[in-house]
């Protein structure tokens, strides 16, 4: 390959650079629920806070790294617009379970149409014969969702090392990111088959039919994306993911408008307890006074959520004891770890009735990690962190501590043990103790290219100071055969990152009593690195009546009615707020073939995505579009438009002047563009006058994923890292999503 010694003199020098040290901050970094400090580092400068309209913000999070974060998502709250003239969604989250009438626990329900608030639109959606195919918001590409171009992954590394050291580059070294990225990116697909992967890959020819209705539900295989560089370790949400009782979940979505019965759309709604399948707790879970606080799912850290993991294996013979702990060797400085138990083993996650005899920690282990190590991400195999003789008591020690993130009921069958680049991004539910999420990991030396110049470059830097710190630590774990040159510094970073950044901060600062609810404003964590572009789910989210889309959780069991914890249950119209659409909601053909949420491709869903604003007096046209000169090559894109001006996604009622793409503007972007992933800033990608006809074009064409609702609030336009991750909704043409952005 003829460019290849330029083009790893290009990377390295780029690597090289990433790691110069920028000045320090004193700002303290990485805890939970970072955005609630004293300081208020998520609102507006000074010269924009007097005009910004409360919550209409960029969402980031503060911090010494240069490198940024941008959440895009709305928060689904209950004055979101609803597709219906005049409405609005209203609550879509109900404590259904509360510690404050008595219960142990609290625990809510989420229950929302799936097109609601910021969300994706999955081929079915408008198109059958993508719904009947099965093409539903689990079968996206989490690869467009979150990553970068096909087989190799230099931003998605260069991105970590940002993260790892603090630094960022210049604009300058941007602009050489982006054309080694476009060299490294032809150079390795030129004897394939081009980079028009489809948002369903395993809808192709040769794929056997393997996500069509006469499939087997999809069992303990290993889920891999684009060649295996992105991993899903989500459970989709089947029936007989197990629960309470000999029956498993059951069912988690009924579809409510069926095209199969004359309407122009399918429509499902969601109805479960969010702490069921792969989900994430928050402190409020079980104990009252966090829950009382507001300490919700919604406040979590992302900076904590999205990073390096490890993941590890346990011994075999016993809980995740303290003895257990000190035996893994986990090094100081590592945040994040996935552990890997008996449960995995047993397969218990495949059974539908609850197994009492999972392994899960001691109330002494949780305690030895609280004492011990710098973990702020502890995940799990089953569904309780807990062991169940130590339910409540093991639990009540990590949420002591509310910097520290549970998140259970992971898929970790077959995954090899070592570091990865995790994304966990809950929904965004407002008053929620728990949330279903969805987890991809992406291997982080994947490409041989940027591996080897990283050995020759980077790592070098870093060994000298490896010999007497890291590695003596490491080398007590028998069970982690990572120690490749590349995957030493990330542990290096991840080690001394902390030190550097200071640690002391409060996981809920945002609680002072200073600070206002979330507001229209840049929501950023990780020191500004990571910006939320989902809407929370807030009852005030456009939905189909007067009042919005309301609430979608009510909590079913109390603490505060004598439960020993509070649950809700989430009821939700799966396209309210921030989501994604399927083929099958308008495409009855592929709803039938089980085209649905649950089969759309990673590789679409995760990846360099570019911001653009379209001209303000027009809907997206075929002559909008051409006048955009979006190059060839870009698979994901995101339009502004004057939606976000006139702050519609913060109005409880639909407002049908919306602006979104007509017909030609859609067939303009399927004919011209290799556009994979449609963002756009109100909950439908197409506009009023062309509802059914726009979102056909775009379903007709199941490779393009719609997403809709996006938080583009003072985001600025440029190119970005993605991650769109919708829920594993088996069956469902729609899914909430949650969306961030990564400088």
């Amino acid at each position: 390959m003829a460019a290849a010694p330029a083009l790893l003199a290009a990377v390295l020098l780029l690597a090289l650079l990433l790691g110069a040290p920028q000045e320090s901050s004193a700002a303290a970094a990485g805890d939970a629920h970072p955005r609630y400090a004293d300081e208020g580092s998520c609102g507006l400068d000074d010269s924009g806070a007097a005009d910004a309209i409360p919550a209409l913000r960029l969402e980031e999070e503060r911090g010494g790294a240069r490198r940024k974060i941008i959440d895009i998502t709305h928060a689904y709250v209950p004055d979101m617009p609803a597709f219906r003239q005049g409405a609005a969604t209203g609550p879509l989250v109900r404590l259904m379970v509360s510690m404050a009438n008595g219960s142990e626990y609290n625990e809510s329900e989420l229950r929302m149409n799936c097109h609601t608030g910021t969300h994706l639109d999955a081929p079915g959606h408008i198109n059958q014969d993508h719904f009947a195919a099965g093409r539903d918001v689990d079968t996206l590409d989490l690869d467009v969702l979150n990553a970068a171009p096909s087989h190799c992954a230099p931003l998605t590394f260069l991105s970590l090392s940002c993260e790892l050291v603090a630094m960022s580059p210049p604009s300058p070294l941007m602009a050489m990111l982006l054309l080694a990225m476009s060299m490294l990116h032809c150079a390795l697909v030129a004897s394939g088959s081009g980079c028009g992967i489809a948002a369903h890959p395993a809808y192709t020819d040769d794929s056997a039919g393997s996500c069509g209705p006469e499939a087997a539900v999809a069992g303990t295989r290993l889920e891999e994306y684009d060649g295996g560089r992105i991993v899903d370790i989500t459970h989709a949400y089947r029936p007989e993911l197990p629960a309470v009782g000999p029956d498993g979940l059951g069912p988690v979505v009924h579809l409510i408008m069926s095209m199969a019965n004359g309407t122009l759309f399918n429509l499902s709604e969601l109805r479960m307890v969010v702490h069921a399948g792969t989900h994430v707790d928050a402190p409020g879970h079980m104990i009252q006074e966090y829950f009382e606080a507001g300490l919700d799912v919604d406040k979590f850290d992302l900076a904590v959520l999205n990073g390096p993991a490890l993941l590890v294996d346990v011994p075999r013979n016993t809980n995740i004891t303290a003895e257990a702990m000190k035996s893994l060797g986990i090094p100081k400085g590592v945040c994040r770890v996935l552990f890997r138990t008996l449960n995995t083993d047993r397969k218990l996650m495949w059974k539908k009735e609850g197994d009492m005899s999972y392994v899960g920690f001691t109330e002494d282990g949780a305690q030895w990690l609280v004492d011990n190590t710098d973990i702020k991400l502890v995940g799990v195999d089953y569904l309780s962190v807990a062991a169940f003789d130590y339910l409540i008591s093991a639990h009540v020690v990590f949420f002591k501590n509310p910097d520290i993130i549970p998140v259970e009921g992971l898929k970790l069958d077959d995954v090899k043990a070592g570091i990865y680049m995790l994304h966990c991004l809950p929904l965004r539910l407002v008053g929620a103790e728990g949330s279903p999420v969805r987890l991809p990991l992406i291997h982080v030396s994947g490409c041989p290219m940027l591996k080897e110049a990283l050995h020759v470059g980077i790592c070098s830097l870093k060994l000298q100071i490896l010999k007497e710190t890291v590695l003596s630590k490491v080398a007590v774990c028998s069970k982690l055969s990572i120690m490749s040159p590349l995957l030493v510094m990330l542990l290096l970073g991840v080690t001394t990152a902390p030190c550097a950044l200071g640690s002391d901060s409060a996981a809920h600062p945002a609680y002072a009593a200073a600070v206002d609810a979330a507001e229209v404003r840049l929501e950023e964590y990780g020191r500004g690195r990571i910006v939320d572009i989902t809407h929370a789910y807030r009852p005030e989210l456009p939905g189909p009546g007067p009042d919005g889309l309301g609430p979608v959780t009510r909590l079913k069991r109390s603490m505060a009615n004598g439960s020993r914890s509070n649950s809700s249950e989430l009821r939700m119209v799966v396209h309210a707020g921030t989501h994604v659409d399927a083929p099958g909601h308008m495409f009855q053909e592929h709803f039938e073939a089980g085209l649905d949420v649950d089969k759309l491709d990673l590789d679409v869903l995760n990846g360099p995505a570019l911001l653009i604003d379209v001209p303000r007096d027009t809907n997206i046209t075929a002559q909008v579009m051409k006048s955009l000169n979006i190059p060839q090559g870009i698979r994901r894109v995101l339009f502004r438009t004057l939606n976000t001006d006139r702050k519609l996604m913060w109005t409880k009622v639909i407002d049908m002047s919306f602006v979104g793409f007509t017909e030609d503007g859609a067939q303009w972007l399927v004919d011209n563009t290799d556009i994979k992933l449609v963002g756009v800033d109100y909950i439908s990608v197409a506009a009023f006058d062309h509802l059914i006809s726009a979102h056909l074009v775009f379903f007709n064409s199941p490779g393009i994923i719609p997403i809709e609702g996006l938080k583009l609030d003072h985001v600025k336009a440029g190119l970005y890292m993605l991650h769109c991750l919708p829920l594993r909704l088996v069956g469902a043409e729609g899914s909430p999503a949650r969306c961030i952005l990564v400088k």
